[in-house]
């Protein structure tokens, strides 16, 4: 029985060629009457099924691939190999300086703007730790960078006046010292 399986098997085996390399494979008739693509190994048949294409990283210029469906996804066009690559080219494109929200006339930050002008310390309870003061804009208007306007406070009061257990009063705006002279009165 063995013998006349391997006899129509042999028989019934076609030659023809990889669609990638080109080498010469063997194939059943059956398989060749369909839209079938030939492939000699899985690494012709990856290469094969691909339909996406190699592209330059938009920041480091590195060569990577990307499918039909990740590159139709791209809105800006660009395809990075990383997501460090990504954040780097789009925090400069649309956070520094003209295209930050905070650029006001040169000065990039109102936050640096109201440590130059006011004493480093919660207006509050004069906590002096610079890594944990927050400025805050008295009347919540985020276009509003007036230094009129900013009051320094530490991340802790900070918090009691957003949450709304603390209210900037007349009486503490007035109490903010500008660097190098008394209360503002």
């Amino acid at each position: 029985m063995s013998q006349i399986y391997t006899i129509f098997v042999t028989k019934h085996i076609m030659k023809t060629n990889c669609n990638i390399c080109g080498k010469e494979v063997d194939r059943r008739p059956g398989y060749m009457k369909g839209n079938h693509s030939i492939y000699c190994s899985r690494e012709c048949a990856k290469v094969g099924r691909s339909t996406g294409k190699m592209c330059s990283c938009g920041n480091c210029g590195k060569e990577v691939y990307r499918s039909q469906a990740e590159l139709s996804k791209s809105k800006s066009g660009n395809i990075f190999c990383s997501k460090s690559c990504s954040t780097t080219v789009n925090n400069h494109l649309t956070k520094s300086g003209d295209n930050n929200a905070n650029w006001v006339n040169g000065i990039s930050s109102y936050v640096k703007e109201a440590f130059l002008v006011y004493n480093p310390s919660c207006t509050i309870c004069g906590f002096t730790e610079r890594s944990a003061l927050q400025v805050h804009r008295i009347d919540y208007d985020r276009t509003n960078n007036d230094i009129d306007n900013l009051i320094i406070l530490c991340a802790n009061h900070h918090c009691m006046v957003h949450y709304g257990s603390l209210v900037i009063s007349e009486d503490i705006k007035s109490s903010r010292e500008m660097l190098g002279s008394k209360p503002i009165t």
